[in-house]
């Protein structure tokens, strides 16, 4: 028993290590435009981003999307195409 409480702890401890957010980004947004503020969406104060070594992770070799560590804005670096982007992932697999 003493064994499942130290995992429980454990694993509580780890999960806002590996936070998750979703955004909805339309086609073809123009570069720099802002999709969210991920420091205030995720509780955290934006000077620990730089702490945390913050990143965005995907499963692009694109970096679709950059984080602006000194205000915690997520925002578009690249002109995002569905459709090429559906042509990588069909063909990756």
């Amino acid at each position: 028993i003493q064994y499942f409480w130290t995992a429980l702890s454990f694993s509580v401890m780890l999960c806002p290590a590996f936070a998750q957010i979703r955004y909805g980004v339309p086609e073809e947004v123009r570069e720099g435009t802002t999709v969210g503020n991920v420091a205030k969406d995720l509780g955290l104060e934006v000077a620990l981003l730089s702490d945390r070594r913050f990143r965005v992770v995907s499963g692009s070799n694109q970096a679709l999307f950059e984080v602006n560590r000194d205000t915690g804005d997520l925002f578009v670096r690249q002109k995002i195409d569905r459709e090429e982007l559906s042509y990588i992932w069909r063909n990756k697999c």
